[in-house]
């Protein structure tokens, strides 16, 4: 059985990799989205992935998620 504490930090190496990826991409001359990417999820928070010069990678609750982007200023969700 998995404890919060090991799945707290399982998440926060997931998200460290795919930050580096996301430079990686950048580094390779490829142009970041406009906008934000929502991966929704059927059992768990919908992830968000913001671009930009603070990439920003967060799971957000479903009822929180248009406040979230507003708050973070995102106009375009692709």
């Amino acid at each position: 059985m998995k404890t919060a504490k090991k799945t707290e930090r399982n998440e926060g190496v997931l998200e460290a990799e795919a930050l580096d990826f996301y430079r990686q991409l950048i580094e390779r001359g490829l142009k970041p989205i406009d906008g934000a990417s929502i991966d929704f999820h059927r059992k768990r928070d919908p992830v968000v992935f913001i671009p930009g010069e603070n990439p920003v990678i967060a799971a957000v609750k479903k009822e929180e998620l248009l406040k979230f982007l507003k708050a973070k200023d995102v106009n375009r969700v692709q």
